[in-house]
């Protein structure tokens, strides 16, 4: 069983979600560290799937707070993922830009 600080998933739900996450990482465009977590950027069709990854975490990582910006004429959307360090450590690796 993991960290229940860090996760609330059991393995079989953990590996499951890591692969649901992957989608995010191959189409995060960019991404950059912040004092208390991490941004990653997307472009302007990602909305509805960042919504639905927020909605995911915040029934498991509950300690972890969660901003969208949506920027004008379909821009870009940046999703910044804020909290402990080891929770957004441990999103901010299944996140982070594959390329």
């Amino acid at each position: 069983m993991n960290d229940p600080c860090v996760c609330s998933l059991d393995d079989q739900e953990l590996t499951e979600r890591e692969r649901w996450l992957a989608p995010f990482a191959a189409g995060a465009e960019s991404a950059a560290d912040l004092e208390d977590g991490f941004e990653l950027r997307f472009g302007g069709t990602w909305g509805a799937r960042l919504l639905e990854l927020i909605e995911r975490e915040r029934a498991c990582c509950t300690s972890l707070v969660f901003e969208l910006r949506f920027e004008p004429d379909a821009g870009p959307i940046t999703l910044r993922c804020r909290g402990d360090a080891a929770a957004t450590g441990f999103l901010r690796a299944r996140l982070a830009p594959t390329r």
